[in-house]
């Protein structure tokens, strides 16, 4: 897990339409338990819904939980029969991604696009814990001779982690 002394960050879609907080809570049964986990995917969905080789995000830790400071709210979309993503209807930004599946079964997963962070947050020694991963998934599927062999320092997981 990632340590941060951010008590809290702020973030929002390109267009300013829709607004978050994070205020990061540590889990009262396991107090040492970060309260986010710095990730990078080089699946195929990641890489076609961010236009980009690879997505950055964080896994938020229950009980942390995401505010919507604006009346707008992402619109949503299942991407696959395991997820759904997140995004601004009005400017396409890549905010969220939610596990759909049952949570019974399957721990459940939210994440939050760190580019979609203030960049107040992302800067300076506070800001590498939000910013560099500590795990890579989907490994299997990284550009071969371009995003293989990117952030040596992660921890790799070839597919679904």
């Amino acid at each position: 897990m990632s340590p941060t002394t951010f008590d809290a960050i702020e973030g929002g879609c390109l267009c300013g339409d829709i607004r978050y907080k994070v205020t990061f809570t540590k889990s009262p049964e396991d107090p040492q338990n970060q309260p986010f986990l710095a990730a990078i995917c080089h699946c195929t969905q990641c890489r076609k819904e961010s236009g980009a080789l690879l997505m950055h995000f964080i896994i938020l830790n229950p009980p942390t939980a995401i505010e919507w400071l604006s009346s707008a709210r992402p619109k949503e979309y299942i991407s696959s029969y395991k997820a759904k993503r997140g995004f601004c209807g009005s400017c396409g930004s890549s905010l969220t991604y939610e596990s759909i599946l049952d949570p019974h079964v399957h721990a459940p997963v939210f994440a939050l696009m760190t580019g979609s962070i203030d960049q107040k947050y992302l800067q300076g020694e506070e800001g590498k814990a939000l910013s560099k991963a500590s795990i890579q998934v989907w490994c299997d599927r990284a550009v071969k001779g371009v995003t293989d062999e990117l952030f040596e320092y992660a921890e790799r997981h070839a597919g679904n982690a």
